[in-house]
């Protein structure tokens, strides 16, 4: 099988790639000029880069009202209850030098209930914990793209975090310049 964590193919930007919903990441010599590394391509974990992804309880009131699970070609964070997070992160630490923004699609978000609890975060580790916010947004949307700046951090683990009563699946997670 090919690797789908090079880059993007023959689109020449980001932006392309997004609007076109390019999924050949075949080419390794074009990761340069297209400027991504492709951390989670639709159920591929990468692993070479990433050392696969990691599903955990993060803290609250009931571990057993929410799950971390790779389903299909997602990422997939549910929590049913309130006080409760879940999150995904790389097993590796991940080089981040001359990135600018790790980017994250979502596919799919619902909220539990209707409340304005339902958030997620995303980031990097050493700041997207369930105390910890950096990039916290209402789940409202789906087809959704999130970045999150990384151009003073040098190295770390990427995370993507959901609590109180919310479900998200992520399809991509890559870095650009």
């Amino acid at each position: 099988t090919k690797n789908n964590c090079d880059d993007v193919g023959t689109v020449t930007s980001v932006t392309q790639a997004v609007q076109t919903g390019v999924s050949n990441y075949y080419n390794p010599e074009k990761a340069v000029h297209a400027g991504v590394l492709v951390l989670f391509d639709n159920g591929n974990q990468c692993n070479s880069i990433t050392g696969g992804w990691e599903g955990y309880y993060t803290g609250g009131t009931n571990s057993s009202v929410g799950s971390a699970t790779i389903q299909g070609s997602y990422l997939q964070l549910s929590t049913w209850g309130y006080w409760v997070g879940y999150a995904f992160s790389t097993v590796n630490t991940i080089d981040l030098s001359g990135y600018s923004n790790i980017v994250f699609e979502i596919d799919e978000s619902t909220r539990v209930y209707n409340e304005y609890w339902c958030t997620f975060d995303y980031g990097i580790k050493s700041q997207a914990d369930i105390d910890a916010t950096p990039e916290e947004t209402d789940v409202f949307n789906t087809k959704t793209i999130y970045k999150y700046d990384i151009t003073n951090v040098n190295q770390d683990r990427i995370s993507l975090c959901v609590r109180n009563g919310c479900s998200i699946k992520c399809s991509k997670i890559y870095l650009e310049k």
